[in-house]
């Protein structure tokens, strides 16, 4: 089993039931198939790992939140002209939420992230 955040559970569970309540209501303000946008699967990703205290699956969520998700989001802002508040929550909300990971050498091997041994 791997280690927490360290982070009490209130804040996380307070957190994954903001994003959740804002995925609820941007499919109900906009439509049900934006819910298969990758932000909004990284959010619901970032969502679970926040409320099962799994370091691993909030990393995975911030990185295809922050890597795909909020360049796509502000393109879409800034190219089509397409806004909405519950968009806008959505794509910083989640920011805000996931605290701020240390991942081991043996945690970012198991995730495929390249790590450099000292020499």
């Amino acid at each position: 089993m791997t280690a927490g955040t360290g982070r009490p559970a209130s804040i996380r569970l307070a957190c994954a039931v903001a994003i959740a309540l804002l995925l609820v209501l941007h499919a109900n303000a906009m439509s049900m198939s934006q819910m298969l946008w990758a932000c909004h699967i990284a959010s619901l990703t970032l969502a679970i790992g926040l409320a099962l205290d799994q370091p691993k699956l909030i990393a995975i969520g911030m990185v295809f939140h922050t890597g795909q998700g909020i360049p796509a989001w502000m393109l879409d802002l800034f190219v089509v002209g397409d806004y909405s508040l519950t968009s806008t929550l959505l794509h910083s909300v989640p920011l805000e939420g996931a605290p701020p990971l240390e991942l081991s050498a043996r945690d970012a091997r198991v995730i495929r992230i390249p790590v450099e041994r000292a020499a």
